[in-house]
């Protein structure tokens, strides 16, 4: 299974919760429609209810995938056959 991003834009998502909050569409239903746990329905939905105009879906990554910098210069020493500069 992929992730939501990858399977919706916000506005669907948006529309979706819209549906959720009028009580025309049930939770049950609306976690089948995205394919997602109850846990991680009520963590979107809490943001979505934080500033809807502003929600979004988008996968933000948290750190980056840095390696060392010694790491990093043995890498390009042994792969390279040099020091990087």
């Amino acid at each position: 299974m992929d992730q939501i991003h990858k399977r919706f834009i916000a506005e669907q998502v948006k529309i979706l919760f819209q549906s959720y909050i009028q009580r025309t569409i049930a939770r049950s239903e609306l976690e089948k429609i995205l394919q997602i746990s109850k846990s991680q329905f009520f963590t979107l939905l809490k943001e979505y209810h934080q500033d809807p105009t502003t929600f979004s879906i988008t996968y933000q990554r948290k750190t980056t995938a840095r390696q060392l910098p010694e790491v990093e210069a043995s890498i390009a020493k042994n792969y390279y056959g040099r020091r990087p500069r």
